[in-house]
């Protein structure tokens, strides 16, 4: 035993530091009334053996200290009753004029731009546009000012020492030195977070001013439409402003929360921390018992809502209501798995279109740190190979290779998140043909989701050429006046008839957003 923490040492010092204390008291008793019962404490107090005093000293430090940890104990309940009045609170709706200037100093995408597109180089983050006022600027990226320098150091930090491990045999993507707590993790999240971090994703993947001016367009467009609770509205075209129930209503909020997650904004940070606040309460209150959003029984909207709900943990920490809807929403996956590791849906099932969503909740749960069995992810993987023709590359809907090429897609961007194969990989090579002679095609929004995100992991001229067909056609493509100003039209979408303008919105969102949103797994 160390004689410096012996027991007689600490007798002695403790019995020192009361005999100091009760010397002040004795010099401070001449200035005490005599009468009062302050006076009578002092002297009881002097009169008392040092243990004594000692022990009633440290009963009264556990004490507080209980009361403390208490107190601590309630802060989630704090904050719930902070977000409800955050719900009651009107907000100032977003003129549609402010998203037209975005707008201003983006010249009009030509034919001619458009096939010479060659994912051209943009300015570094800080650099603003001549004539551009501070507000457009920060539209357009440069939101120096807004992150502060720390958190551009902090981007650096993050940027230097990023480890792209996929899911793969319990590995995680994170920053080096894994400094422990949940936010361990978030390194895979780091590069939306600031300017810093956005603005060098964009000049390394082939994004620029007119695509991130794009996105806070369609960012605006969706907090304006967003309703007074919190949720998005997936009715028909004209209808979701009053808040119309639409058939999707839940996998649109989930989506519309992905977006504002996936430009860098969450609960605590942003000027659309508000929106996501909001947004992370109404899907909470809609998550039933068992932790399912299946609202008709549609484990579509369960895999969108789990994930967005699990990014907005792993981007604000302990700071984030997110956390335990998030783990209640992945234990729910975890239970409904069928044998052969997919989903359909009402739960378990073989649809390969269902089971990718549910393998991206999983992605960003595990890059959050909540918990997963590993036999989930496992059978997973088996679920995506059984798909998988490896002969000719293409990923079946329901059976080994008979699906589209949305399905390819889905099954691309599985096999490089869960980690089972490398872009070099020959059976990969043969996915990414597949994609790649199909090529991006606008109006199928839910292909051009799943195609963008796979062939940005797969990089090199596959990458350049699927970027330079889809990135600048979607920008032209997207309103620029008028109350619908930042969103796109779901006439003539794939799928815009059933979740309406919010939906096709979101999804072209996310498209624009690939250059930060993920970082490239295996470069």
């Amino acid at each position: 035993m160390n004689p410096g923490f012996s027991f007689e040492r600490i007798s002695e010092s403790l019995k020192a530091f009361f005999q100091a204390l009760w010397l002040a008291l004795s010099f401070r008793t001449a200035d005490v009334n005599p009468r009062s019962i302050t006076y009578r404490i002092v002297q009881k107090v002097k009169s008392m053996p040092w243990y004594t005093f000692s022990i009633a000293i440290h009963v009264l430090l556990v004490l507080i200290m209980m009361t403390f940890r208490m107190n601590w104990g309630q802060h989630p309940e704090e904050d719930l009753i902070i977000e409800t009045s955050i719900l009651e609170k009107d907000e100032k709706p977003i003129d549609p004029k402010k998203i037209e200037e975005i707008f201003a100093n983006v010249a009009e995408v030509t034919e001619a731009q458009v096939s010479e597109f060659s994912a051209p180089a943009v300015a570094e983050a800080d650099a603003v546009p001549a004539g551009t006022t501070a507000e457009q600027a920060q539209d357009f990226g440069a939101m120096m000012e807004e992150e502060g320098q720390a958190a551009v150091e902090a981007a650096e930090a993050v940027l230097d020492g990023m480890i792209t491990a996929p899911l793969g045999e319990g590995a995680t993507m994170m920053v080096k030195g894994d400094v422990g707590g949940p936010g361990r993790n978030v390194g895979a999240f780091g590069l939306r977070k600031t300017a810093a971090g956005r603005g060098r994703a964009l000049k390394a993947g082939g994004g620029n001013k007119q695509t991130q001016s794009a996105v806070e367009a369609a960012l605006a467009f969706l907090a304006r439409v967003q309703q007074s609770d919190g949720h998005w509205s997936s009715s028909a075209d004209g209808q979701f402003e009053n808040g119309a129930a639409g058939p999707a209503d839940l996998a649109v909020t989930g989506l519309a929360l992905l977006a504002f997650e996936g430009a860098g904004y969450t609960e605590v940070t942003g000027k659309y921390q508000k929106n996501v606040q909001k947004a992370v309460s109404w899907l909470r209150q809609q998550q039933s018992h068992d932790g399912a959003w299946t609202h008709g029984g549609v484990m579509y909207g369960h895999g969108i809502c789990t994930m967005g709900m699990s990014e907005a943990y792993g981007m604000a920490g302990e700071r984030s209501l997110a956390r335990d809807a998030a783990q209640a929403g992945v234990d729910y996956i975890v239970k409904v798995q069928a044998p052969g590791g997919g989903f359909g849906y009402g739960g378990p099932g073989n649809d390969m279109s269902v089971s990718g969503w549910q393998i991206f909740a999983i992605k960003s749960a595990k890059v959050a740190g909540l918990k997963i069995p590993e036999e989930t992810i496992e059978k997973m993987k088996k679920f995506a190979d059984d798909m998988l023709d490896p002969t000719t590359g293409v990923t079946g809907y329901s059976a080994r290779g008979q699906g589209s090429s949305a399905m390819t897609g889905a099954g691309l961007c599985c096999h490089v998140f869960l980690g089972m194969r490398s872009p070099e990989d020959e059976v990969m090579q043969k996915i990414a043909d597949v994609i790649s002679t199909t090529g991006p095609q606008i109006g199928s929004e839910y292909y051009l989701y799943y195609g963008t995100l796979g062939m940005y992991q797969m990089g090199g001229k596959r990458w350049e050429t699927w970027n330079a067909g889809f990135s600048m056609p979607l920008v032209d493509r997207q309103v620029r006046q008028g109350k619908y100003a930042g969103s796109w039209e779901p006439a003539g979408t794939q799928f815009g008839g059933h979740g309406g303008r919010v939906y096709v919105t979101c999804m072209y969102t996310l498209c624009l957003e690939v250059y930060y949103r993920y970082l490239p797994v295996y470069r």
